[in-house]
């Protein structure tokens, strides 16, 4: 079991450090990789193998849809937070997605979960 505050991006990416040395996942030792970049893309290949076993990761206050999947397009109000977005490089596209996890999300922000 993995749980994941995502209430920012940092405390986000703390975690999937975190999970990628518990599971001592080959290329993420400390100092080897930059841990807001590489660690995020390892974790997710590392938990969508087969190999890797039924595990269930809870995504824990995701109630920034932006940090997830970037501005709303429809939301005229979301091009002033743009600069922050493109900087946390939309965390979604690193939720792993397989047959063999379970993820569940909390939130506060329907439109965060219905997109999650």
């Amino acid at each position: 079991m993995f749980w994941i505050h995502a209430s920012n991006t940092n405390r986000f990416h703390e975690r999937f450090l975190q999970i990628a040395q518990e599971l001592k996942i080959p290329g993420t030792d400390a100092g080897t990789v930059d841990p807001k970049k590489e660690v995020l893309s390892l974790v997710k290949a590392w938990l969508e193998r087969e190999d890797s076993g039924r595990w269930l990761m809870i995504i824990d206050n995701a109630d920034d849809a932006e940090m997830f999947f970037g501005p709303d397009k429809s939301d005229s109000q979301g091009s002033r937070h743009v600069s922050e977005v493109t900087t946390t490089a939309t965390l979604g596209r690193y939720i792993p997605d397989c047959h063999h996890g379970t993820i569940l999300v909390t939130t506060r922000n329907r439109k965060a979960g219905i997109k999650l």
